[in-house]
């Protein structure tokens, strides 16, 4: 939150429009909550769920997706010497078992895995952060603070996505005047997965709110 503050004076921005992606939306409900006076629109795609109850929720529903072997292999992965080392080839194994798991579009997973292919910095970097993102998936604080968001706020959840619905609409309830959409036909990645849907949607909400920001 912090850095993305400090972007934003580097930028010489006075408000921002943000647009988050599932950690990333939870990011940018924590930027909100911080700096409220900061922020134009608040656009939320596929969030991470606001508290820990509703993120193991989430894992478990993830995880039924699952064969037994496949997830005795992925837990194989990650305990790996090679992935703890960051090799890529080791990390785009797990990353196509474990992401290929949260769609619903099978054409637009193999777009996904090309797009986002592990090399030897970003293997290195994953390893990395892998022990603050378990402590931070154990510790969501923001749902307490979700009203004090004034901003107009578009949620947009794929129908299929893993993340279970009770997350969304819970921050649907929680921050005051906001939208929810859920998009047919997808998964985690509705802008990947169903792209004019999701551009029409995202669209639709910023004509509406061009004359109230």
């Amino acid at each position: 939150v912090s850095d993305l503050e400090e972007l934003r004076k580097a930028w010489g921005f006075d408000r921002i429009n943000i647009v988050g992606h599932s950690w990333g939306g939870l990011l940018a409900m924590y930027y909100a909550t911080e700096h409220p006076d900061r922020v134009t629109r608040l656009i939320l795609i596929d969030p991470a769920p606001v508290n820990t109850d509703l993120v193991i929720e989430s894992y478990k529903a993830l995880i039924d997706r699952f064969t037994e072997n496949e997830w005795n292999h992925l837990e194989q992965l990650y305990d790996s010497d090679a992935y703890l080392a960051g090799d890529p080839a080791t990390h785009n194994e797990a990353m196509r078992l474990s992401e290929g798991a949260t769609f619903h579009v099978a054409e637009a997973r193999e777009k996904y895995f090309d797009l986002v292919a592990f090399n030897a910095v970003t293997a290195r970097n994953m390893v990395a952060i892998s022990g603050p993102a378990r402590a931070m998936k154990l510790n969501v604080t923001v749902q307490e603070k979700l009203n004090t968001i004034n901003c107009p706020t578009l949620i947009i959840h794929g129908e299929e996505d893993f993340i279970v619905t009770g997350a969304p609409e819970l921050v649907h309830d929680l921050i005051p005047d906001s939208e929810l959409e859920v998009i047919r036909e997808s998964g985690h990645y509705p802008f990947i997965e169903q792209p004019k849907a999701f551009s029409e949607t995202l669209r639709r909400f910023v004509n509406k709110t061009s004359s109230t920001t």
